[in-house]
């Protein structure tokens, strides 16, 4: 399976995936739907990755201007495979790879982060907790990117984050959170 970068500087590279992983790549259509939604807020942000697989999110989100993203991913091969495109694209001196489970980074991580992005396997129901831990991290007036499967359900607001929009691609969610009080 080819992924590839769909906008930005790099738009068009190709992303080596772990072979045998059992991650699931965010589809073309998807990243590019979610990259048009939030593009104002990619130049110069300071970006979270939980859940970073093969980079796909992240990575895009250097490409379309972010100035550093930390990358979460706790598979050891989808970590070197993950730090290998960040190398070949020119982007490992703005993105750190943290080889570690997501709940212990987010104690770990200080952030704040002007946009997290939260792909898990959508066989975990994980989100609603992790929405309310990933709160601490995020900077004001944040955005929090949730993907997630249709047939789970999460709340509109979660900790300190308000759901703003909600937009579905096939089986795939796009749940979108800000600041409770900040600017929509």
């Amino acid at each position: 399976m080819a992924v590839r970068v769909g906008g930005g500087q790099v738009r068009g590279r190709v992303l080596k995936v772990t072979r045998g992983s059992t991650t699931r790549p965010s589809s073309g259509r998807v990243r590019s739907a979610l990259f048009s939604m939030i593009a104002s807020r990619l130049p110069d942000a300071s970006v979270l990755d939980l859940y970073a697989g093969t980079g796909a999110l992240g990575i895009e989100a250097l490409s379309r201007g972010a100035a550093h993203v930390d990358f979460v991913e706790q598979g050891a091969r989808e970590c070197a495979t993950l730090q290998d495109n960040l190398e070949s694209l020119g982007y490992a001196s703005q993105g750190r790879v943290h080889r570690m489970p997501v709940h212990r980074a987010l104690s770990a991580l200080s952030g704040p982060y002007d946009l997290v992005l939260m792909d898990p396997p959508y066989a975990q129901d994980a989100l609603t907790p992790l929405l309310e831990q990933v709160d601490s991290l995020v900077a004001e007036q944040g955005t929090v990117v949730a993907e997630h499967d249709r047939r789970q359900s999460l709340p509109t607001t979660a900790g300190g984050l308000e759901r703003v929009t909600e937009r579905v691609y096939g089986d795939t969610v796009l749940s979108i959170y800000r600041r409770l009080g900040g600017a929509q």
